[in-house]
């Protein structure tokens, strides 16, 4: 038999299923705990409950991961020096180190000004030891990359650091989007490096030797080799890939997906079996990219949201915090410190909470009352009132938690359902003892507690579905580990219908199994200015022709081969290739303004059988 695995690391679990390779039928499936900062242990422990005994059957390995769209949100990754070449970008930048160097070219690539090697090379002086990866981004570099090109040379020939240039992950227009998605993809490599080899290290252990391929955020897959250089375009990995899964789970082609994991809840509409491309750009967190991703809403509310009290009103997320009925798993004596009353909150802070070690991140740098307080959670999570009963500088919380130090565990939707029975897996003890505390710091009986609380969920899971677009009458299709609790009363509210398929719950790592190659090449043909005929501009260099005709039809069979040359790097054989060419004219005698020109090449993973290579 051939089988594909599935792997799914999402920032609370990691999920793994085995699909028969010819019907798509899942054989199995499992979820366990994603381990952070180290990704091992959890894969890992995802792959052993598979308890496959046949690795030779798996013929291909499929990830698909948050963790990029997560670092990028939460302002992790590693530290970027970016260099601008021509002029400087229209915005903020999420660099540690910018500067702006030599090199102009004007709107049509022709070069204005050289590039300076010594100035690169003294900028290069500077910031030794302060940046972790460079990204080159040079204005109008789509119409000619000559100056990102040699200036990548240079920086290469002198430091063993990733280098990324901005024309290479798009090729569309737009300075300063265009910079902002190299130093992120440079910012990313860390990441993704660290679970691509946490993922190989963990496989080659239980003798599976089957190629990796990684999901992209529109929903097709590249191969882990490809992507380590360009894992920024595995941000919204994780919704894409539940996207696929829902589709291929349900069997439903026009519906609103709904994925609810730990962390967020994702929203996509599907119609024909397709999600919109949005080709403007994702938008991730406060970056707008040039990254092509489908068109998914995302909200702050999933199994694992914060439940909190502020002035009168019980709120559900954004933030996610680890349960409390996890956390008793790790501490038993966890319920009793809930009874420990803390004298003074922070601001923000909730009595019947709780605090973990994470880790002291690289170049962290703490002070002696942040020290004595992770000392005390070395071993395990204790509740507020314990670190203060133990002389714990309570004022270090808040700081400590956004430096990802140390975690807040609270109550959350998962912990409502262990108090309800409804869910059994980890400690009701400690989670109905939480609930007890933050009735009493309410001032509320247990039971209107616990109804507030079910309502909050079900209102954010019903705004987010309002907001994404939801129109009575629609099918909902729920996916993720909470959803068949949450959404059947939302659904109700709605007046949708409400579909929740078998595998719902590991529908990432589904949609990673089943989904194929698919890269895209542009280029333009435009009217030469100073002199007759017409400029072909494309990422890999411009050229020029007196007949457009000539023009036209190098450039389609240019972006062809470009798109077939990328999907074979990405991991595809027998590819078909679609081309689309669309004129642009203006005013009412029409004059022409220029043409564009796009291929998109789909095809199978290499492990496919067939003889054609794409």
């Amino acid at each position: 038999m051939a089988v594909i695995l599935g792997i799914d690391t999402g920032g609370t679990y990691t999920d793994s299923v085995l699909l028969d390779a010819s019907s798509q039928q899942v054989l199995r499936s499992v979820k366990a705990f994603t381990t952070k900062p180290d990704l091992l242990p959890g894969i890992a422990a995802s792959l052993d409950r598979l308890n496959w005994t046949h690795p030779e059957e798996i013929i291909m390995v499929c990830l698909s991961t948050t963790l990029a769209t997560n670092a990028v949100v939460e302002q992790q990754g590693g530290r970027v020096g970016a260099f601008l070449l021509g002029r400087d970008a229209a915005g903020q930048i999420p660099a540690a180190k910018v500067c702006r160097l030599q090199g102009t070219l004007d709107i049509k690539g022709r070069i204005l000004e050289d590039i300076s090697p010594e100035q690169i090379r003294r900028v290069m002086g500077a910031w030794a030891g302060k940046v972790d990866a460079i990204a080159v981004s040079g204005f109008a570099s789509v119409r000619n990359a000559v100056h990102e090109s040699r200036t990548r040379d240079i920086i290469q020939k002198q430091w063993d650091i990733p280098v990324v240039c901005a024309h290479e992950l798009s090729g569309a227009l737009g300075f300063y989007e265009r910079t902002v998605t190299a130093v992120l993809n440079a910012a990313l490599i860390p990441n993704i490096q660290a679970l691509m080899d946490a993922c190989r290290h963990a496989l080659a252990q239980r003798g599976i030797h089957a190629p990796v391929l990684i999901v992209k955020g529109d929903g097709s897959l590249m191969h882990t080799d490809f992507a380590r250089s360009r894992p920024v375009e595995t941000i919204l990995s994780g919704p894409a890939a539940s996207i696929t899964g829902g589709l291929v789970l349900s069997g439903i082609t026009d519906a609103l997906l709904l994925d609810m994991g730990g962390t967020t809840t994702d929203l996509a509409y599907v119609e024909n079996g397709r999600v919109p491309i949005c080709e403007t750009g994702a938008v991730i967190g406060a970056w707008q990219t040039h990254l092509r991703a489908a068109a998914v809403s995302t909200f702050g509310i999933g199994g694992d949201s914060r439940l909190w009290w502020q002035t009168d009103r019980l709120n559900a997320g954004p933030q996610r915090v680890v349960p409390l009925c996890v956390a008793g798993l790790q501490n038993a004596n966890l319920a009793q410190e809930l009874d420990i009353l803390p004298e003074t909150l922070p601001e923000g802070e909730m009595p019947h909470e709780c605090y973990r070690l994470l880790g002291v991140p690289h170049g962290c740098t703490l002070i002696p009352q942040q020290t004595s307080l992770i000392t005390l959670l070395s071993d395990m999570p204790h509740s507020i009132g314990y670190l203060e009963q133990h002389g714990a500088d309570l004022s270090s919380l808040p700081a400590l938690v956004r430096q990802g130090v140390i975690q807040r565990c609270g109550l959350t939707p998962t912990d409502l359902l262990h108090i309800k029975g409804e869910l059994t897996r980890w400690d009701s003890k400690t989670a109905y003892a939480g609930a007890q505390r933050l009735a009493v710091y309410a001032g509320l009986a247990m039971d209107t507690l616990l109804e507030k609380a079910v309502a909050a969920v079900q209102d954010a899971l019903y705004e987010s579905c309002i907001k994404a677009g939801f129109v009575k009458g629609q099918t909902i299709v729920a996916l993720g580990a909470p959803a068949a609790a949450w959404l059947p009363a939302v659904c109700r509210k709605l007046q949708a219908a409400l579909v929740i398929p078998e595998y719902a719950e590991v529908a990432n790592a589904v949609g990673a199994a089943a989904g194929q190659v698919m890269m895209s090449a542009q280029a333009l043909v435009r009217p030469a200015p100073y002199h007759n005929g017409y400029t072909v501009h494309a990422s890999w260099g411009n050229q020029w022709f007196e007949q457009r005709a000539d023009a036209e039809a190098w450039a389609k069979n240019a972006v062809i081969d470009h798109a077939r040359q990328l999907a074979a790097q990405a991991g595809s054989i027998d590819c078909t290739i679609s081309c689309h060419v669309d004129p642009v004219y203006l005013g009412t005698e029409p004059v022409f303004i220029q043409t564009r020109i796009m291929a998109t090449a789909l095809g199978s993973p290499r492990w496919a059988a067939s003889t054609k290579e794409c």
